[in-house]
């Protein structure tokens, strides 16, 4: 279900319903009073503020935007936040509805790293060092820095492959792979 909360332009929860308990882990008893800022994974409450200043501006009738919250237990829920202005009583109000979009968000990482990173490294690919290589040429031409480029070649690789197989192949790759996304410390 979609969690409602109804707070105050300075963010303290008044009311909160029962799928609240299910998205976050408390009872709505133990929400109202608190400050929505509460409930977030980074205590960063600037998009909400933002948000809450559009509406009390009347700059925009509701706000919609994703943030990182915490379950009770600890866990971080990724929410879809819309935020709107309620027209009843003397004291304006806004009411949030949270719908839980975790493993949505979960789904585009996943998505994303696998465009961008090599399935049996975890290394960056040919995509990834390209839009890395173009976006440092460009800065550079801006900034006037310089840039590197390492080019490993893994000499006598293919005897590894055929004499030991290519699981064995993969296992040391892997393992060059943790070398290099792990620097040694030079001090």
């Amino acid at each position: 279900g979609i969690a409602i909360q109804v707070i105050t332009l300075d963010g303290t929860i008044l009311q909160a319903n029962p799928a609240s308990r299910e998205m976050l882990g408390y009872e709505p008893e133990e929400m109202i009073g608190r400050p929505l800022a509460d409930f977030l994974a980074e205590r960063d409450a600037s998009n909400i503020v933002t948000a809450c200043a559009d509406l009390i501006s009347a700059a925009r009738d509701s706000v919609t935007l994703e943030q990182q919250l915490e379950h009770k237990a600890g866990d971080v829920v990724w929410g879809q936040l819309t935020l709107a202005r309620v027209h009843s009583g003397a004291e304006p109000r806004m009411m949030v509805m949270l719908q839980d979009v975790t493993e949505r968000k979960r789904m585009e990482e996943e998505l994303v790293r696998r465009a961008f990173k090599d399935d049996l490294t975890g290394l960056a690919n040919r995509a990834l060092f390209h839009d890395r290589l173009t976006h440092a040429l460009r800065r550079r031409g801006r900034t006037a820095s310089r840039i590197a480029v390492l080019l490993l070649d893994l000499d006598g690789f293919k005897r590894v492959n055929d004499s030991l197989g290519h699981a064995a192949g993969d296992q040391r790759l892997r393992g060059i792979a943790a070398d290099l996304d792990d620097p040694v410390d030079v001090d």
